[in-house]
């Protein structure tokens, strides 16, 4: 908690970066901060971590809960509740 707390502005920064790349995205860069830190406190190692490799990680982690809700999306756009006959 120390780390994300000390971390939390800059990774906002970060997540407004890493969301540029998607210009359909619906998570706002707090919502993706907080959605990858969830992601990120599963992992029993994190209090370990240098600031780098915190931030590098966190990133990643950003990344592929872009890439999940992209997913989602395409998914209901493409039929992914109706039942097949």
């Amino acid at each position: 908690n120390t780390l994300f707390s000390e971390t939390y502005e800059e990774l906002r920064r970060l997540a407004s970066r890493v969301r540029q790349g998607d210009p359909s995205a619906t998570l706002n860069p707090t919502a993706l901060v907080n959605e990858a830190w969830l992601k990120l406190s599963e992992t029993p190692h994190v209090a370990r971590m240098s600031r780098l490799h915190f931030k590098r990680i966190a990133a990643r982690a950003m990344r592929q809960v872009l890439v999940a809700a992209a997913r989602r999306r395409n998914a209901d756009k493409r039929g992914g509740g109706a039942e097949f006959v």
